[in-house]
């Protein structure tokens, strides 16, 4: 977020705009390797899904709507 920040403060003068999206994990192909990965163990796929805030991974189209 810093880097964002940044950016949008060194470029502001210069009427260039700077936006982020800061996303959960979202379930990509690569997410979706390493959680097969994990041990068939549904405490461990709990722990790592209560990790992200929303309590579930993303879905990429909810990304790309909000782009």
């Amino acid at each position: 977020m810093v880097i964002v920040k940044n950016a949008a403060i060194e470029n502001a003068a210069k009427n260039i705009h700077t936006n982020t999206i800061c996303s959960t994990a979202i379930e990509t192909p690569m997410i979706m390797e390493v959680r097969r990965k994990l041990p068939q163990n549904p405490q461990a796929l709990e722990k790592v899904i209560n990790v992200q805030r929303m309590k579930r991974m993303g879905q990429p189209q909810e990304v790309a709507d909000v782009a």
